[in-house]
């Protein structure tokens, strides 16, 4: 049974980021900037919770995040700024001006923000408070700051696969 789910998140993994990938590669947002960053960032957050099903097996989307950062954060450490393109690191510097707010009802999680780029939890924390809003907390790509954190999302997440 697991062999059958791993195969089948392997696939939506490789699917979305084909799709992702080929958006990268001819990146013309044009006039719906917003929905095109939304899209493609969906996309690839649906690859990387594939991947994360299947390499750290828990219920709780947090215990596999937890478990993912907990791996790659050596690695992460000792690369990013090599192993990364200059767009990545342009967009860490954009998103480290941002303090996120869970846009959920009533929540009471305190806000997302990269302090230090070295650091793939606060990293990865961002990105997913960025997905969360989307989702959850009617995020609208009608204002600028929405896009602007999408955007550099998407390229951050396109990457870290």
């Amino acid at each position: 049974m697991r062999k059958m789910k791993d195969k089948y998140r392997g696939e939506i993994v490789k699917e979305n980021m084909q799709r992702a990938r080929k958006d990268y590669v001819g990146l013309k947002p044009g006039f719906n900037r917003g929905e095109f960053y939304a899209e493609n960032f969906n996309r690839c957050w649906r690859a990387f919770d594939a991947y994360i099903c299947s390499e750290f097996p828990n219920n709780q989307v947090g215990k596999r995040i937890e478990s993912f950062v907990k791996q790659f954060q050596s690695w992460y450490k000792t690369n990013h700024l090599d192993s990364f393109s200059t767009r990545f690191r342009e967009s860490i510097d954009i998103l480290k001006q941002y303090s996120i707010k869970d846009m959920t009802p009533d929540s009471k999680k305190p806000e997302a923000f990269i302090k230090n780029k070295d650091e793939l939890k606060e990293v990865i924390d961002v990105i997913y408070r960025i997905r969360c809003n989307l989702e959850h907390g009617g995020m609208q790509m009608t204002e600028d700051k929405n896009i602007i954190l999408v955007e550099n999302g998407f390229y951050l997440l396109y990457e870290l696969l």
